[in-house]
């Protein structure tokens, strides 16, 4: 059965770092930032690469890396990987305290989960409360509209 906190996305308390914070769910503007930073990342590797090469290579190399980052998206495997990597799991676990503990950092929460239980804990607390709770047995669901009328 759905409790009314899954239901509504209710915030949820977490205990990192000593500190009682409380975990928003993540908001689409959330999943955009991230979904950003994924790209960002794809082209300044990108750019790294390409400081040895002549100017056509360069430009090819650099033209590919931006329609791929183009073309990533949050549901792409891409972003599939980095979520449960220790920066995409930092990322997504900042993302989710940011609004209630605006003095938390990225830096903080890589030294809070630095321990793969926690990481592993925090990951788990973050997919729960950003996952549609399933619906109950026996809803009805679309199955058109109720007639009105006279009852027999």
């Amino acid at each position: 059965m759905t409790t009314t906190a899954e239901a509504t996305a209710a915030p949820s308390f977490i205990e990192l770092g000593g500190r009682r914070l409380l975990m928003t769910p993540l908001k689409d503007q959330d999943y955009g930032i991230f979904e950003r930073w994924i790209q960002d990342r794809h082209i300044d590797l990108a750019k790294r690469m390409v400081k040895d090469l002549e100017p056509e290579e360069r430009l090819a190399l650099l033209k590919h890396a931006y329609d791929k980052a183009r073309r990533i998206t949050i549901s792409s495997p891409e972003a599939s990987e980095l979520m449960t990597s220790v920066e995409g799991a930092v990322k997504l676990v900042w993302l989710a305290l940011r609004k209630e503990q605006p003095d938390v950092t990225e830096e903080m929460v890589f030294d809070w989960l630095s321990d793969e239980k926690t990481l592993e804990q925090m990951l788990d607390k973050i997919d729960g409360m950003n996952t549609a709770p399933p619906f109950r047995k026996g809803r009805r669901r679309g199955k058109g509209k109720r007639r009105r009328g006279k009852r027999r």
